[in-house]
């Protein structure tokens, strides 16, 4: 049997090492807690400039945005005048049909049958 002094050092050493290793453990924890402190700096950094980036990439689609539909707006003006001139040219009635590059030198010539506005208009006067 194990007598009473050999139950206390036993029931004691089991006594410091839990303190020992409660103790290192702890330490670990605070490290592991300062460590990720440092990292939640890092990547507080890092968003702050990510949002940075993506504002800026906001602002430059915002600006190719504009420009497009300006450009969207012009291309359909352009259009626009460019369906009154197919009209006009193909409402125009030639001098001689049956032959297709006199009908076509007509337009481009200004016959009778066609009016000095609608040369005009297919050269790009508005009406």
């Amino acid at each position: 049997m194990i007598s009473g002094l050999y139950l206390k050092l036993i029931v004691i050493a089991i006594a410091i090492a839990a303190i020992v290793g409660t103790y290192f453990y702890v330490r670990h924890l605070q490290n592991t807690n300062s460590d990720l402190e440092k990292d939640i700096v890092i990547l507080d950094a890092k968003i702050a400039d990510q949002n940075a980036a993506v504002q800026a990439l906001k602002k430059e689609g915002d600006v190719r945005l504009a420009a497009a539909q300006k450009d969207l707006e012009s291309a359909k003006v352009e259009a626009s005048k460019g369906k009154a001139k197919a009209r006009v040219i193909y409402k125009t009635a030639p001098s001689t049909p049956g032959n297709d590059c006199k009908s076509a030198l007509d337009l481009i010539n200004g016959n009778d049958l066609v009016s000095k506005d609608t040369l005009d208009l297919i050269n790009g006067g508005n009406k």
